[in-house]
């Protein structure tokens, strides 16, 4: 099978919400909202919805990165509507906290310059920090103190063995301004740097794609296996490995 024609996706059709208790990891107060099929978890004081600037330029339906329609990754093949072309495609809803929405797919071409970071020469269009990109969520504490803020995952099934939860932490890499908040490759079952937010303040959250051809190899180990997400009449395969993404306070 050719590593273009496999897809990365965060984000299928479930909705999580209510609380959730968090544990290995120093976070506090935390309550779920949703990141496509994966859990997104907020403070209680914090809220978590889609970045305004995406409506307000009209990027959801302008930028090919982008798409205002949610994205049916079982209908991702050669007849799709979705233009396999123009990955990665992110999509967010207009919601907060329990009814927020984010899908991400991406192929599995690690050449592609939207699949790698700008160390490795590539480009970003979900980092609202240079000129041509726009973050995709923004971060509010709604608190009355400063809080310091990071990020934690629990990794997919298909994590261990050929394919580690560090490479997995590599491919998505969530910054607030130059701070990487989501968990480092070095320490994958750790929570991320942390980033001081004050009270009343909105900081935009970006996300890097870091796809290497070694992980690329590895996520394509771990695919395509008959089961519900055969692609193999429209020669397309999909992995999931991200199920939840924990924004929390650190203490």
């Amino acid at each position: 099978m050719n590593r273009r024609n496999f897809l990365i996706g965060v984000g299928t059709a479930a909705t999580l919400s209510g609380a959730a208790s968090v544990t290995g990891a120093a976070l506090s107060n935390t309550v779920s909202t949703t990141f496509g099929g994966v859990r997104v978890v907020a403070t209680e004081e914090l809220t978590v919805r889609r970045n305004g600037t995406l409506v307000e330029q009209d990027v959801l339906r302008s930028n090919e990165n982008f798409t205002n329609e949610s994205i049916d990754f079982s209908e991702i093949g050669s007849d799709s509507p979705v233009d396999y072309t123009d990955f990665p495609k992110l999509f967010v809803n207009n919601e907060s906290d329990g009814s927020l929405v984010v899908e991400l797919a991406t192929s599995g071409d690690e050449t592609e310059p939207y699949n790698t970071n700008l160390s490795s020469g590539g480009a970003e269009p979900y980092n609202g920090t240079l000129s041509y990109g726009y973050a995709p969520l923004v971060i509010e504490n709604t608190g009355a103190k400063q809080k310091d803020i990071a990020l934690e995952y629990q990794y997919g099934s298909d994590v261990g063995g050929s394919l580690s939860k560090s490479q997995v932490a590599e491919i998505y890499n969530f910054h607030i301004d130059t701070t990487q908040i989501s968990p480092l490759s070095s320490s994958p079952d750790s929570e991320g740097n942390t980033v001081s937010i004050g009270s009343g303040q909105t900081k935009p959250v970006n996300l890097n794609l870091n796809l290497t051809e070694a992980t690329a190899r590895d996520i394509q180990s771990v695919v395509g296996s008959p089961g519900q997400y055969d692609f193999s009449q429209a020669s397309r395969e999909r992995a999931d490995i991200l199920d939840t993404a924990t924004f929390g306070t650190v203490t």
